[in-house]
């Protein structure tokens, strides 16, 4: 059945639920938060408030949020508790059930970007960097994971990653590998969690926010055209509240996928996926480095078609011994004794 001709979907309503989304305090995160309570979820609104730099510090954001989720009758509590500490991450998990004695689901929005070339960048644009985007959706994770397994509720994840990771950007290798990082660990979790009801999925947004205007982002700024981003056709949909539709689907109860990454940007939504080309095998024995360069064009995957590499890494890579290696031996002529 085409998609036009679905009856109604039944609303996604959150009455019970608790949440907890890191860097609420404005952009994506704040728009999250809102949506998420106006759904009748009860949320912790996470953010230490700095700016997109990671450096200087705001006022208070968490709190504003707080007050108007509060303002338009929903639940909510502030947590200034920072997710790049393993005792910070902890603490906003214990916001949580200390409110309320639960947390259902966890949406990891927090970061920020130090953007620098490759070759310039400091370890402490590196670590700092990570520390947030990859180190703090491990501690919070985890620490959330338990009290899920321990509920017997299960409970759903949501972890913000990025083109920058999925697709590489330039003075952005810290943010692209942080950002790449959590869809291992998305997908790692989903495996692990599939017995507890836990589900883990990866989101790739797309909105203008505050780093647009951030001076310590040097994003394009090494293109020999440097692009502006507000010349860019259909930027008043690049909205937080156009990325925020998705997050709403993947952190409730109903969440259909788990493992997966998924896309929101402008009104468009669609899922990205880890593929293989169908390659070269060689035949048994020693293989010689002029080989692959004669199939260069096989093992590199010339033509589109390409095979969706399916969640559980080590599983898949026994399936292809059996079910690809193991049938070209078996065809090969035995030696004669």
């Amino acid at each position: 059945m085409e998609s036009s001709d679905r009856a109604p979907a039944a609303p996604l309503t959150f009455a019970g639920d608790v949440v907890v989304v890191t860097g609420a305090g404005s952009g994506i995160g704040r728009s999250h938060a809102l949506e998420l309570a106006r759904r009748g979820a009860r949320v912790v609104v996470n953010d230490i408030g700095v700016d997109q730099s990671g450096r200087s510090a705001a006022t208070p954001v968490a709190q504003a949020t707080v007050d108007a989720i509060v303002a338009a009758g929903g639940e909510a509590v502030a947590s200034l508790d920072s997710v790049a500490e393993a005792d910070g991450a902890a603490a906003i998990v214990a916001t949580a059930l200390d409110t309320w004695g639960q947390v259902d689901a966890v949406v990891h929005n927090a970061g920020f970007s130090r953007d620098n070339h490759f070759e310039l960048m400091t370890p402490d644009e590196w670590h700092s960097v990570l520390d947030v985007h990859l180190n703090g959706c491990f501690y919070l994770a985890q620490s959330a994971y338990r009290a899920m397994k321990d509920g017997g509720r299960g409970g759903r994840f949501v972890f913000t990653t990025s083109t920058g990771g999925l697709l590489g950007a330039p003075l952005m290798s810290n943010y692209g590998a942080g950002k790449m990082g959590v869809v291992g660990l998305a997908r790692s979790i989903a495996l692990e969690g599939e017995r507890h009801g836990i589900k883990a999925n990866a989101l790739s947004p797309g909105a203008v926010t505050q780093r647009a205007e951030d001076p310590h982002a040097f994003r394009f700024a090494n293109r020999a055209d440097p692009i502006d981003p507000s010349t860019q056709p259909g930027m008043d949909q690049l909205t937080p509240e156009r990325v925020s539709p998705m997050v709403v689907v993947l952190s409730h109860r109903s969440c259909p996928v788990t493992g997966q990454i998924l896309m929101a940007r402008a009104g468009w939504f669609a899922r990205a996926w880890v593929a293989a080309s169908p390659g070269w095998i060689a035949d048994p024995g020693e293989v010689a480095a002029e080989q692959l360069v004669e199939h260069w064009d096989e093992i590199y995957g010339a033509t589109p078609c390409a095979d969706e590499l399916p969640l559980d890494g080590p599983g898949w890579a026994s399936r292809f011994m059996f079910e690809r290696v193991k049938p070209m031996l078996d065809a090969q002529p035995r030696a004669t004794p």
